[in-house]
């Protein structure tokens, strides 16, 4: 296939996949935790899903803002730092 993405995006592809699964799966597991025998799972579950996500998805975008910065300020060595490692080496 050539129509691919670049390697470096496996990371941030990982993570919306991750994302999305925590976002959809963990309240599921909730509701059908919490959910009598005859109720009905579906609505439960999209009524949870609406009073959730409002809050949920802007604070995950500021957190993994944050994390971002961080990681890439204090862990991460820019390209120009790599190049100069490889060539003291």
């Amino acid at each position: 296939m050539k129509n691919k993405f670049p390697h470096h995006f496996k990371g941030k592809f990982m993570a919306i996949g991750m994302m999305t699964i925590m976002l959809l799966g963990m309240p599921a597991i909730s509701t059908y935790q919490k959910l009598p025998a005859d109720a009905d799972f579906l609505s439960a579950w999209l009524t949870l899903l609406k009073i959730m996500l409002p809050v949920t998805l802007p604070t995950v975008l500021v957190v993994a803002t944050c994390v971002n910065f961080i990681i890439t300020k204090f862990l991460v060595r820019t390209f120009e730092e790599e190049v100069e490692f490889t060539k003291a080496q």
